[in-house]
């Protein structure tokens, strides 16, 4: 089948004619059906596979474009103030080293902005072709769970089985403990174990610290603190807030 043959079965024509896709674009496109085919895929599969993987190739391409794009934009003017050794010398030049912190954090917003909307595209264009594998997958799984249950003279004494492609088998759990039928319920259990084994019933005790912050300021829980082991602290932190949406100036 020819390379544009191909492309017409995967979709990448249209009467238009192409949609951003290169010869190498089409050689991979071929190359993944026929190996999509090799391993017994459907046609139809093969179609999905190949034309998922086109487009994440295409997606890449377009992401890294944006980035090169990006860090191509007009660079800033050199700072006035000198950083390197925190030497702010008064307010202006605190007020210099915020509006190019601001620039910073607004390139930096913009810039996350372009690569979540890559990630999308890119998350949008792989959807259906993972949807597809993701669906043979759990077929082909549930048909080798039904075999094993059904076949259990094929383990023997095993609970696996390898094959050159992988294992099946069958893996024991941590031990738990539920309720025995419907007539039980955690809290008619934990009456009954606290009646029989009440050395089987977790108690907490730990204080209540929201309750004594919030009468911190009466003077018999302030006076009464340090000889619990307490006192009430309050740190404060540094904290910088730039104006994100508008570039500073």
């Amino acid at each position: 089948m020819s390379r544009t043959a191909v492309a017409g079965r995967c979709g990448f024509f249209s009467p238009g004619g192409r949609r951003g896709f290169t010869n190498d674009d089409l050689r991979f496109t071929h190359q993944t059906r026929f190996a999509a085919s090799r391993h017994g895929h459907s046609e139809g599969t093969a179609r999905q596979t190949a034309t998922t993987s086109i487009v994440i190739r295409k997606s890449e391409r377009q992401t890294n474009l944006n980035a090169k794009h990006f860090m191509k934009t007009k660079k800033s003017k050199k700072t006035q103030i000198t950083i390197a050794n925190n030497n702010i010398p008064d307010v202006h030049g605190a007020e210099t080293v915020m509006n190019e912190l601001a620039r910073v954090a607004n390139e930096r917003r913009q810039f996350i902005a372009r690569l979540d909307d890559a990630i999308l595209n890119l998350q949008a264009d792989a959807a259906p072709g993972l949807k597809q594998l993701d669906t043979e997958i759990a077929t082909r799984t549930e048909a080798l769970r039904a075999w094993a249950l059904a076949s259990p003279e094929a383990f023997g004494k095993r609970k696996s089985i390898a094959f050159a492609a992988g294992t099946v088998g069958f893996r024991t759990g941590t031990p738990a403990l539920e309720p025995l039928n419907k007539k039980w319920t955690w809290q008619t259990i934990t009456a009954a174990v606290a009646l029989a084994w009440p050395r089987y019933i977790r108690m907490r005790t730990e204080v209540d610290r929201a309750a004594l912050l919030a009468r911190r300021a009466d003077p018999e829980i302030a006076t009464a603190l340090p000889a619990l082991g307490l006192r009430v602290v309050q740190s404060e932190a540094f904290f910088v807030e730039a104006n994100l949406g508008e570039a500073a100036g």
